[in-house]
């Protein structure tokens, strides 16, 4: 798995592999934290089933989603890079991208518009 510690470390890492620097990634683990508990009953119903989580905790969480969103690797070749198979990978890619604009809701830092509505302009 790749070294979340040493990629924040790196700025040019960081912004190369999560779009986001070591600070930007401090300042949205907590929103992101109030909206992964938002989410904790189906976190829990779709992802742990007596096992324990691979991705220990939420800045593990949000390291994983920005890495996606911003390299957009194939399922198969994130779940190699975080040791699971790709079909819980792409289950984690699908719930945390909700915690994530959940959370980005809550900062009022949502773009404006949304594709459909640049097609009505």
């Amino acid at each position: 798995m790749i070294s979340k510690e040493k990629v924040l470390k790196n700025l040019r890492m960081s912004q190369a592999l999560l779009g986001v620097s070591h600070q930007e990634f401090k300042t949205l683990c907590v929103p992101f934290g109030l909206a992964y508990l938002s989410l904790k009953e189906e976190i829990k119903h779709n992802f742990t089933k007596g096992r324990k989580s691979i991705l220990q905790d939420i800045e593990e969480n949000l390291f994983f989603i920005l890495f996606y969103l911003k390299t957009y690797p194939t399922y198969d070749v994130l779940g190699a890079v975080f040791k699971m198979d790709r079909t819980t990978a792409c289950k984690l890619v699908k719930l945390l991208a909700e915690v994530l604009f959940l959370s980005l809701g809550s900062m009022n830092t949502l773009p404006a518009n949304e594709i459909s509505d640049l097609k009505k302009s």
